[in-house]
């Protein structure tokens, strides 16, 4: 398989983002929006990044050997619901002004797709990145 050394990264990361995110949010929300939003935005680039070079490089070349084509295929089906998913809760909460209208439900979507996006990485790592 190709190296895998960039996407370890690029899930070293993401990871920092969402704990970031998660601590500002803890931390103090209202004082602290600015600086989500902002990292808010950063992830949705790291991501973006990450999703184009499994969409183009990763799938195709797992899914072209038959011992790892059905995997990959589960996989790829999977991520496009999680990207659509983290695409919403972005555009609902990218900048200070909506996370501040809405801090309850901001923590509590936050908390939801920050946990998808971490266990859907564990799971790439322990499951897809060792075919």
């Amino acid at each position: 398989m190709a190296n895998l050394d960039n996407y370890f990264r690029q899930h070293k990361e993401i990871s920092e983002l969402i704990n970031t995110i998660k601590t500002m949010a803890i931390k103090d929300l209202i004082a602290n929006s600015k600086e989500i939003a902002t990292t808010l935005n950063n992830l949705s680039g790291k991501l973006k990044v990450h999703l184009s070079m499994e969409d183009r490089y990763l799938y195709p070349n797992l899914k072209a050997k038959n011992e790892s084509k059905n995997i990959a295929e589960k996989f790829e089906n999977e991520m496009g619901n999680l990207a659509k998913e983290f695409l919403n809760y972005k555009e609902k909460y990218n900048t200070y002004i909506k996370i501040t209208e809405s801090p309850i439900n901001f923590k509590n979507e936050t908390t939801k797709i920050m946990k998808a996006l971490e266990d859907r990485m564990s799971r790439e790592e322990k499951d897809l990145y060792t075919i």
